[in-house]
């Protein structure tokens, strides 16, 4: 018997076990959990079926009472309203506070990230560029609304099945304009890997510039499937040698045989913020308005 008692407890802590759907989850009438999609800082997303609709699936972010900050949930359901009414942001379907816990339904990317993407193959170089102008144009409609993402990483851009990238986890983001006039960042935030140099700093910046930058990391990370440095500081010397040369530590056939992908990465990786491109600038680039091949 004890023997039976320890393989169920080592069973149970296996990586293979199937995950715990929340009570709370459970609980609701409305949906049938399916899998768990993944797990943040402050909870679990789940893939759900609206019973109503079997056919519907949608994500459901769900952020457990005992970790909840009240102030920063609703900061980030606020900001994730103001500017999910655009294709390539993923749109929030509802919210509510079931005594501590919070649940936030979103729109479901059938087609995983773009980081996991990445990770199972080189991208032809169309669809480098079909991703890259899909977030331009997210972050353009973002930015419009006075918002900053401050996280832009392939983790957070996911696909639907017919290669729509929408970017989303909020999270992190904050508003930059306020009644029409423009705030500085004082605190940095997001994945260090795609901070901009001026976030290692210690004076307030600006905000677009932040985005910019970490869509520029994402670039190289597309057709590199790795970033280009661990920290764009003084201390990291593949950051220095770039800062230096705009030469990159490893020189990846891609980049190197594509100039008009050097040319991008020159103009978005710019250290100096007030000298980097603009969305306008990255729109109006041969990279954005070339037409490739699809293979």
């Amino acid at each position: 018997m004890w023997l039976i008692d320890f393989l169920n407890w080592v069973a149970s802590y296996s990586p293979c076990a199937k995950p715990k759907v929340p009570a709370v989850l459970k609980q609701q009438n409305k949906f049938e959990p399916i899998r768990k999609l993944g797990k943040g800082t402050f909870g679990e997303v789940w893939l759900v079926r609206q019973k109503a609709s079997l056919n519907y699936l949608c994500a459901i972010k769900y952020v457990p009472g005992s970790r909840v900050e009240q102030v920063h949930t609703n900061r980030e359901i606020s900001i994730h309203l103001t500017c999910h009414g655009h294709q390539n942001v993923i749109r929030i379907h509802s919210h509510q506070m079931i005594r501590d816990d919070c649940l936030i339904v979103e729109e479901y990317a059938n087609n995983g990230t773009l980081h996991s993407r990445i990770c199972s193959g080189y991208l032809t170089i169309d669809l480098v560029q079909r991703y890259f102008k899909q977030l331009i144009a997210g972050l353009r409609y973002i930015h419009e609304k006075g918002i900053v993402h401050h996280d832009i990483k392939p983790r957070n851009l996911l696909l639907s099945v017919d290669n729509v990238l929408k970017i989303a986890d909020f999270g992190c983001s904050s508003r930059f304009r306020v009644y029409g006039k423009l705030k500085l960042i004082t605190q940095a935030v997001g994945t260090t890997k795609f901070w901009p140099p001026e976030c290692f700093g210690r004076y307030a910046y600006h905000a677009q510039p932040v985005d910019i930058w970490s869509a520029g990391i994402v670039l190289y990370y597309m057709v590199a499937r790795e970033v280009p440095w661990n920290a764009a500081s003084e201390k990291c010397y593949n950051y220095n040698r770039w800062k230096l040369h705009q030469t990159f530590n490893k020189q990846v056939l891609c980049v190197k045989n594509n100039e008009e992908i050097q040319k991008t990465l020159g103009r978005v990786l710019e250290t100096d913020p007030c000298q980097r491109a603009t969305l306008a600038d990255i729109e109006n680039s041969e990279f954005h308005k070339c037409v490739y091949a699809r293979y």
